[in-house]
């Protein structure tokens, strides 16, 4: 079950938003940022996997990896919605504060949603009393972080790591690590 957010969210732009045609611009218009219950788990799942940033190279990253309702329960899980249809998605873990997934669907990119998710994702953060929160991701997502604040903090050597009690699969790549602070 999804519920909708009550407050209204501000998108802003760092830079000056593509020009998109009218039908396009309706659809932006239509997405709705509501706050996921466990019974998208296998459409969230679906949508990360077959992500084309993670393909080829970097597809050992999400090797094994799979969001579950239990851990849609645990962290507070966020999906940009148009009806019924999930087109992008992201989680916050708390503590210490990391965004651990941010997805946009291919078919979606370039309509502003990646930017929507992250002033959600802060928003949601700064009514927590989280000040900054910590991002890591493969290295061709710099750009997109960089452009919505980030601080590029630092690399990270692959390597399994354990996340809330599961083990995540890292993949044999290197991750780059970002901040991003509340203003």
């Amino acid at each position: 079950m999804l519920q909708k957010v009550p407050e209204p969210i501000e998108v802003r732009y760092l830079q000056t938003p593509p020009k998109l045609s009218d039908p396009v611009r309706s659809l932006r218009n239509m997405v709705d940022i509501v706050r996921a219950t466990g019974s998208p788990a296998a459409s969230l799942t679906a949508l990360m996997h077959a992500s084309s940033a993670y393909q080829g190279e970097y597809a050992s990253i999400l090797d094994g990896y799979t969001v579950t309702p239990a851990y849609i329960e645990a962290h507070p899980t966020f999906a940009a919605m148009t009806g019924d249809e999930v087109l992008g998605f992201y989680a916050l873990l708390e503590e210490p504060p990391e965004l651990d997934i941010l997805f946009v669907a291919d078919a979606a990119q370039g309509l502003g949603l990646g930017s929507r998710l992250v002033a959600h994702m802060l928003a949601e953060a700064r009514a927590r009393d989280i000040p900054a929160v910590r991002v890591v991701s493969h290295p061709p997502a710099l750009p997109f972080y960089l452009r919505m604040g980030a601080r590029h903090t630092g690399t990270i050597p692959p390597k399994p790591r354990r996340s809330r009690g599961r083990a995540r699969n890292s993949g044999s790549k290197w991750r780059s690590r970002y901040s991003l602070e509340n203003d």
